[in-house]
């Protein structure tokens, strides 16, 4: 699938200048651009100056001058007499003279001695003549451009015509056979289907597979915001439309807001979607601009949908209705989950205004609604001052269940600091350190420093904490080629299954540096039996 390209020559303009360039070198250069309502003709308008106003002969004069001048300037640079225009003046001159005579500057994109991006530069004169006549261009790509590189030049063209002149660059396309076309027309589409649906329709009706469904996206996003019932209509009546998430989503998101009526009806016909993010997204914004529709819509929805979207408006609009928020999130959101959202959007009011934030909770009665909040206080902290994070670690609080992920939090990002210090702490609060944070610890201290980590290592007391530090470090000293040292510490484990597992860490590590000593350990393991070795074996790809 060929990739929309961004930067052109070399670096000089980037993707926003390419995208804004089409608009820039049609209008505010004065050549005027209207799609004819017969035959895709493209009609010049008037020259015009700042303001409207149009240009006097005089003034039409001096800007040909001008641009035979930079004309000039760019032939002596690829001929080696001179130095490269600076800034857009490559790529603007470009445009303006193939505006003027597409002829004269395909013929010196093709016939330059050196020209970087030659292929890329050959989109813009290009793109000029398919304006006059889309069969000149098509045929001067198929004789003069190689097989190999047809696809690229043809899609990058088409991207210059798409926004701009729609039905040029759809014309243009249908003059190359399917496997040299874009993959995704769909932004032509959309621009024709603003002024002319029926013809975007009998475009797209001559499209097949994937390219069909690509195109489709940005065909009905357009025509939602301009008729949102026909389009609507329109996908669910072409079932291999609808069952597009792509398509779903710019359809959703077209008519969230304008249309949210629309949406609720959309999703009773289409209640099941693997995108859980962009259903969230729209469900979102109707629970802000229409509540009435927002709520429909939250019983449509899968509930993992449901509470997503509750976590995004929260995000956005807890601060201006905090009760409304959480009577919504304690209806839709599951209990489990229910403490987290209503936090995200305390906190994200904290971001906003934190004032006003701490007075509303101040006036907060409710025991446990309390807790939740002063949760996302400190959090919030956290989040913001390392010292605030240790001292939650070294508090009373660091044994709360609602604050677990700051706990996590903050242990990871004291151990990126000062893994010495982390590491002290998990010794003395093993009993609130998850597997995966005893695993990082051990990780990042043996890495440091071998003979302190191993210190700490046989400070650690038994539990969860110390096999999950143990297998580490045993997968640690297997990488260090010392097998004997590593099976020494993973024997250690008490927990039988999970020294198994570290054992077979082991033997992962090994394998993958060095396949005759990984055998040779597991033959000389003690500790393991004959099927178990056999099995690893077999995992491994050696029968």
């Amino acid at each position: 699938m060929m990739k929309s390209w961004l930067v052109f020559l070399g670096g000089g303009v980037c993707g926003a200048a390419v995208a804004l360039g089409v608009a820039r070198i049609f209008f505010a250069w004065g050549v005027g651009v209207s799609v004819g309502a017969t035959g895709g003709g493209v009609q010049a308008g008037a020259v015009a100056g700042v303001g409207g106003q149009v240009k006097s002969e005089a003034e039409k004069a001096d800007e040909v001058v001008k641009l035979d001048e930079r004309i000039g300037q760019l032939r002596a640079w690829t001929e080696g007499r001179g130095t490269e225009p600076g800034g857009d003046a490559v790529y603007e001159t470009l445009w303006e003279w193939a505006e003027r005579d597409p002829a004269a500057a395909l013929a010196w994109v093709q016939g330059a001695k050196r020209l970087p991006q030659r292929l890329r530069m050959l989109s813009v004169p290009l793109a000029a003549l398919a304006k006059k006549n889309p069969a000149d261009a098509a045929a001067w790509m198929r004789q003069q451009v190689g097989a190999h590189d047809r696809e690229e030049v043809l899609e990058s063209v088409f991207q210059l015509l798409a926004s701009a002149s729609p039905k040029v660059a759809l014309e243009l396309v249908a003059g190359f056979p399917g496997s040299e076309q874009p993959d995704d027309l769909g932004e032509a589409l959309g621009a024709l289907m603003t002024d002319s649906p029926q013809e975007a329709l009998g475009y797209f009706n001559r499209l097949s597979g994937e390219r069909r469904i690509n195109s489709a996206r940005w065909m009905v996003g357009s025509w939602a915001r301009k008729d949102a019932a026909a389009a609507m209509e329109w996908v669910e009546g072409q079932p291999d439309v609808a069952a597009s998430q792509s398509v779903r989503w710019s359809l959703l998101e077209e008519c969230a807001e304008s249309r949210p009526d629309l949406c609720v009806e959309f999703l009773r016909k289409f209640p099941n979607s693997e995108d859980v993010y962009n259903d969230s997204r729209s469900v979102s914004v109707m629970l802000e601009k229409s509540p009435e529709h927002g709520m429909a819509a939250l019983a449509l929805v899968p509930a993992a949908t449901a509470e997503s979207a509750l976590q995004m408006w929260a995000r956005e609009s807890f601060e201006r209705s905090p009760e409304r928020a959480i009577e919504l999130v304690r209806k839709w959101v599951s209990e489990k989950e229910r403490a987290g959202v209503i936090r995200s959007g305390f906190e994200a009011w904290l971001d906003s205004d934190q004032r006003a934030a701490m007075e509303w909770l101040g006036a907060v009665t409710e025991p446990q609604l309390q807790v939740t909040l002063q949760a996302g206080v400190i959090a919030w902290q956290a989040q913001r001052d390392p010292e605030a994070a240790l001292a939650v670690l070294n508090g009373p609080q660091a044994a709360a269940p609602e604050l677990q992920d700051v706990v996590a939090q903050a242990l990871s990002g004291w151990t990126q600091r000062d893994v010495a210090g982390a590491a002290g702490w998990v010794v003395a609060n093993a009993g609130l350190v998850t597997a995966e944070q005893a695993s990082e610890v051990a990780g990042v201290f043996l890495a440091q420093d071998e003979a302190a980590g191993s210190d700490w290592l046989a400070k650690l007391p038994a539990g969860a904490a110390r096999d999950a530090a143990v297998e580490t470090a045993a997968m640690h000293w297997a990488g260090q080629s010392e097998p004997e040292l590593a099976t020494q510490v993973a024997g250690t484990i008490r927990d039988a299954e999970k020294r198994t597992r570290a054992f077979f860490s082991i033997y992962g590590v090994l394998r993958s540096r060095d396949g005759a000593a990984a055998e040779k350990w597991l033959v000389e393991a003690k500790d393991l039996s004959e099927e178990t070795k056999q099995s690893w074996r077999a995992l491994a790809g050696d029968r």
